[in-house]
């Protein structure tokens, strides 16, 4: 579910302009269950299925940083040949992109005690293979990432949401597709604290490298 659209998209500046009904957002979950998130994403990738993608742009209109064999500027060196290793992994998945959110934030999913109330930001949807968004949605599905929320997942986290992914979806990955999966999240991370240096802070996604780091790069094969 999400606001129905009223009008657009229109060309604004650099990018386009929507208009939709307004939704009442019922403010953050509090219980989030790694099932229910992974069942929506495949709910949604599946609802857009039918997408034609040729052509399509490999990422969400407001951050060129998602396309994968692109590296986000003004990051560490440190960082740089990090995000590199992590990109060869998401290269290496030739199994063709599918239309997916890739921002699978927890700020971004809306449940009540009912169960899911709505799927917000959807200029993050974008094209990419199914374990690159099952990887991006590994590190972000449990957080908002604001001060106070709960901690970055570690290895075995991810892990898990990744396996549960991939039994809802119905298939198993190849190996290939698990080390593009564990690439993604890679540069989630990488990203994040990339960031989080640019602002001067130490915050989660700079503890979750330093914790997790060197087992998500062997695990994408880095």
């Amino acid at each position: 579910p999400c606001a129905r659209p009223l009008g657009g998209p229109e060309g604004f500046a650099t990018g386009w302009l929507t208009v939709e009904t307004m939704l009442v957002d019922p403010g953050p979950s509090t219980d989030r269950d790694e099932i229910a998130s992974a069942a929506v994403l495949v709910r949604l990738v599946r609802l857009a299925g039918a997408v034609d993608v040729t052509g399509l742009d490999d990422r969400p209109a407001h951050d060129a940083a998602h396309a994968p064999s692109t590296v986000a500027p003004a990051v560490e060196p440190a960082h740089d040949e990090v995000l590199e290793r992590a990109h060869r992994a998401i290269d290496g998945d030739r199994t063709g992109a599918i239309v997916g959110h890739l921002d699978w934030s927890a700020r971004n999913v809306r449940w009540d005690r009912h169960g899911l109330v709505a799927v917000f930001d959807l200029d993050s949807l974008g094209t990419a293979t199914d374990a690159v968004l099952a990887g991006r949605a590994a590190v972000l599905w449990s957080t908002t990432s604001d001060p106070g929320d709960r901690p970055w997942p570690d290895g075995r986290r991810i892990a898990s949401f990744i396996e549960t992914y991939q039994r809802v979806r119905g298939y198993r990955f190849t190996t290939v597709q698990h080390r593009a999966a564990w690439g993604a999240a890679l540069d989630v991370v990488v990203r994040g604290a990339a960031d989080e240096h640019r602002w001067g802070i130490v915050g989660p996604a700079t503890v979750a490298l330093e914790r997790s780091g060197p087992e998500l790069m062997e695990r994408c094969g880095a």
